[in-house]
């Protein structure tokens, strides 16, 4: 197992965190499911850029979620009054 991190990757967390934006603004599913989603959509993208091996596929699409949660959740708070 040779996992290698690409930055890469970090380019996709934007499109995440814009897809969130996107399904939050048509009100197609409540706000509380929004991390999930994000993870949901993390984990799809890292199948897509894994080599076949799960364990990778986890890690990548893993990694991407949370991150996408991550920023999503640092933009909200700094906004917030």
């Amino acid at each position: 197992m040779d996992i290698i991190l690409d930055p890469r990757y970090a380019a996709i967390v934007p499109v995440i965190v814009a897809f969130l934006g996107v399904i939050k603004s048509s009100g197609l599913i409540p706000n509380r499911f929004l991390p999930l989603l994000a993870l949901l959509s993390g984990l799809i993208i890292g199948g897509f850029l894994a080599d076949g091996d799960i364990i990778e596929w986890l890690i990548i699409g893993g990694g991407l979620g949370a991150s996408a949660i991550g920023v999503h959740s640092g933009i909200k708070n700094t906004l917030q009054k």
